[in-house]
């Protein structure tokens, strides 16, 4: 019979991506280490978000439901998508998807010249992605550095 595996805590972050961790070529040229950061959940990094680097200066690209970023992670091997639509008043809804295509989080963003504030949350307690999962974060992605990721997790899985 499986153990069942419970692990909670702070999530934290905001460290630059590390030269080694490149994003995909498939995901165009507007991608790269500079634009994005480190998640570390239960102290170990576990993903590094990559933000498109045209939000903070092309506002036609935030006028329209687009892809605004790509989260990825090796363990568990991760690639998500961040989807963003203008939902009014400067603000973005955004949904992070999967690579199946199932919605795992969702939340608010507001996007600056100088960097983003994203509010973020998993759909419901338990959502499954390769294992339960229950998360709240808060975000605040600077241009010019000092990022922080916020928040709190839990994980359940069976071994």
């Amino acid at each position: 019979m499986p153990t069942v595996i419970k692990v909670q805590g702070k999530a934290k972050g905001g460290g630059k991506i590390p030269a080694n961790i490149k994003p995909s070529p498939e995901w165009g040229s507007s991608y790269s280490q500079k634009s994005g950061f480190t998640v570390v959940v239960a102290n170990k990094v576990s993903a590094f978000v990559f933000l498109d680097e045209r939000i903070f200066g092309d506002s036609e690209l935030l006028k329209k439901p687009s892809t605004i970023g790509r989260v990825v992670g090796r363990v568990p091997k991760i690639d998500w998508k961040v989807e963003a639509e203008p939902i009014g008043d400067g603000q973005l809804g955004l949904s992070i998807y999967n690579e199946r295509g199932k919605a795992l989080l969702a939340g608010t963003c507001k996007v600056t010249a100088k960097g983003l504030v994203a509010r973020l949350a998993t759909l419901y307690p338990g959502i499954t992605n390769k294992c339960k999962q229950t998360a709240k974060v808060k975000v605040t992605y600077k241009t010019e550095g000092g990022t922080t990721v916020e928040g709190e997790y839990g994980i359940e899985y069976e071994q």
